[in-house]
């Protein structure tokens, strides 16, 4: 039995400065009945002394001017470490 259990919440994004924002990737737990994973809120079991970090890929915002009238991007899924996106 847990002497108390603690939800975790974080937002999916978050607005940093400058065009870019954070999306949050998941949480890192250390300890018994931890809680490790991408779900934006959890619950742990407090058996003891844990540490849960919050994970975070930073996304810049890209403007594009074309000449062409369309731009296509590829790639817009954020992953770590960061990818190219091909424009077409």
């Amino acid at each position: 039995m847990a002497y108390s259990t603690a939800s975790l919440h974080a937002p999916l994004t978050v607005n940093l400065s400058n065009g870019t924002r954070a999306y949050f990737a998941g949480w890192v737990g250390k300890g018994q009945s931890s809680y490790t994973g991408r779900n934006i809120d959890a619950i742990v079991d407090m058996n003891g002394n844990i540490t849960e970090t919050a994970v975070w890929n930073v996304q810049y915002y890209v403007g594009v001017n074309s000449v062409y009238n369309t731009v296509e991007a590829d790639g817009t899924t954020p992953t770590a470490p960061p990818r190219c996106m091909p424009l077409k």
